[in-house]
C-alpha cells in the first residue's frame, strides 16, 4: 500500500450502488514495510523482520538482536506500572494479567529496580540471561537475589515450589513450561 500508514482498515461496499456490504466482516491489511519503533506494531514488524544474521539465541535464553543482547522475563504479581517501562526501551507483552517483557542487557539494574519496587509479597521473578537465569523473590523478609547457572539450584527450585504450591522437576523444565519462554531456552 502506498500510503505508508501502518494498518489499513478495509470495509465491503456494493460497487454497483456504493453502499456498504454488511456482512459483519472487517478486514485489517498490516502494512509489512512501516517499521516505525515509535509504535507498539512498527517495534513487533522490525523485531520479526530481523534476519537469522541479526538474531542468535545463547544457550541460556537471551537473544542477540544486531548486535544489541536481550533479556527476557515472564512476570506476574505487577500492575500496570510496568507500561512505564516502555520509554526506556523495554518491549511489553500483556498475557491475561501477566506480562512477557524484553529488555536490553544494559536495562537490568531497571528492571530489577522495577521488580523490587513493585512486584507483590510472595511472588518472584525471573529473568533469562546470557549465563543463565537470575531470580528475585518477594519474601515476609524483602527480596532475595539469586544467580543460577545451568537451571541447578535446589534452593530456588524449593522457593518456587514453596510459593506456588507445586512441584517441578528441574529449573529449566519450570521455565520450559511458560510459553513465553518456550522458545528462547534451548
Amino acid at each position: 500500500m502506498k500510503g505508508g500508514l501502518p494498518i489499513y482498515p478495509v470495509e465491503r461496499v456494493i460497487t454497483s450502488t456504493g453502499e456498504p456490504f454488511n456482512d459483519g466482516e472487517h478486514i485489517i491489511y498490516v502494512n509489512g514495510d512501516n517499521k516505525d519503533s515509535a509504535t507498539a506494531l512498527g517495534k513487533k514488524l522490525k523485531n520479526l523482520s530481523l534476519n537469522k544474521n541479526e538474531y542468535d539465541k545463547s544457550k541460556f535464553g537471551a537473544t542477540l538482536y544486531g548486535g544489541k543482547c536481550m533479556y527476557y522475563s515472564y512476570v506476574m504479581g505487577i500492575g500496570d506500572e510496568i507500561y512505564s517501562l516502555e520509554e526506556k526501551g523495554f518491549a511489553i507483552e500483556r498475557f491475561g494479567d501477566d506480562y512477557g517483557v524484553s529488555f536490553p542487557k544494559e536495562m537490568a539494574g531497571v528492571w530489577e529496580d522495577f521488580i523490587t519496587r513493585f512486584l507483590e509479597i510472595e511472588y518472584w521473578n525471573e529473568y533469562l540471561t546470557e549465563k543463565g537465569v537470575v531470580f528475585l523473590f518477594h519474601l515476609q523478609e524483602g527480596i532475595r537475589r539469586y544467580e543460577v547457572e545451568n537451571y541447578l539450584n535446589d534452593e530456588v527450585l524449593a522457593l518456587c515450589e514453596k510459593l506456588c504450591e507445586c512441584e517441578f522437576s528441574s529449573i529449566k523444565e519450570m521455565l520450559k513450561e511458560n510459553e513465553f519462554y518456550k522458545d528462547k531456552i534451548v
